[in-house]
């Protein structure tokens, strides 16, 4: 068997729920970050409206075009911060549903031709403990 694996959704129905769930919080998080920036937008428009005669047309216009920038700005970083982090999310899962698959398939093959071989693992795969105490015990056990 070897020990690269080809696949990134090992278990789907793991992963997705997972990485959706991670990704829900940061778009939420970025969300209210953007609103509260909007708010905080609006709110100087508004002054700066109403103090006519000491804030110039000019400055007015400055205003509004860095509430868009910001805005731009905000929506750029939020894809690019939620697309990092659903992306080390694969990763992590995929280290913790890779080995769970490969310990469900041992113990399956194991309940079909009555042969236990060893489990083995990558070097950064989550569950590697549990593993070994698999393989101690089907050892001890011939």
């Amino acid at each position: 068997m070897s020990n690269f694996r080809k696949k990134y959704l090992i278990e789907p129905h793991f992963q997705v729920r997972f990485l959706n769930f991670i990704t829900l919080g940061i778009v939420l998080n970025l969300f209210l970050y953007v609103v509260s920036n909007l708010f905080v937008f609006y709110r100087l428009t508004t002054f700066a409206e109403g103090a006519k005669g000491m804030i110039t047309d000019d400055t007015l216009t400055l205003i509004e075009n860095l509430s868009r920038d910001q805005l731009v700005v905000l929506l750029l970083s939020s894809l690019l911060i939620t697309g990092f982090s659903y992306g080390v999310g694969l990763i992590m899962t995929h280290r913790a549903a890779g080995p769970l698959f490969r310990i469900n398939k041992h113990l399956d093959e194991y309940n079909t031709t009555k042969k236990f071989t060893k489990i083995s693992l990558r070097e950064k795969d989550f569950f590697k403990e549990t593993a070994d105490k698999i393989n101690l015990a089907f050892e001890n056990r011939e």
